[in-house]
């Protein structure tokens, strides 16, 4: 079940410390960035919520639409040059390399932070933030509490051998 946790009426531990620590960490990007609406998701969410002391690569970013995207593609392009940056690309995402931080923006989905939590593979992961609000699947509080691992869908299918089953 979905909840939504709002910085100003939050029930959640350590809600404020999270937004700050978010803020601090991306203190170095311009105003223009925020007004993009990333909303981040991830490993680094993860690590802000639930296991601070466990390390994480980069700070996945996803949008509600590819038009903020774009525009968050053009303010990171034009700010990583400032800081001697490189870029790498995938297929479902580029990632921005800066001194404090690797940035990736997902380029592969599109949605709302509510219906972001959802798309995960794994329920561990059902965490987005945007703006000052955390949105979650209620059930990763007691996956992560009793060390147990969900998954919601699979990328199998019945027409895969079993050793590309094994490998998913």
């Amino acid at each position: 079940m979905l909840k939504i946790f709002n910085l100003k009426k939050s029930n959640l531990n350590y809600h404020e410390k999270i937004i700050k620590n978010i803020k601090n960490t991306l203190s170095p990007l311009p105003q223009t960035f925020w007004d993009t609406d990333p909303i981040i998701s991830g490993s680094y969410a993860i690590h802000l919520l639930f296991k601070p002391q466990v390390l994480y690569d980069d700070i996945d970013l996803y949008f509600e639409s590819k038009e903020k995207l774009n525009h968050c593609h053009e303010i990171l392009r034009e700010f990583a040059s400032q800081y001697s940056g490189t870029e790498t690309n995938s297929l479902n995402s580029t990632t921005y390399k800066f001194d404090f931080a690797k940035i990736q923006l997902v380029e592969k989905i599109f949605l709302s932070p509510d219906k972001l939590i959802f798309d995960h593979d794994i329920k561990n992961v059902s965490i987005a933030i945007q703006h000052d609000s955390i949105y979650i699947d209620d059930e990763i509080f007691n996956l992560w509490y009793s060390d147990k691992l969900s998954i919601r869908n699979t990328q199998i299918t019945d027409s895969m051998s079993v050793e590309k089953k094994m490998k998913k």
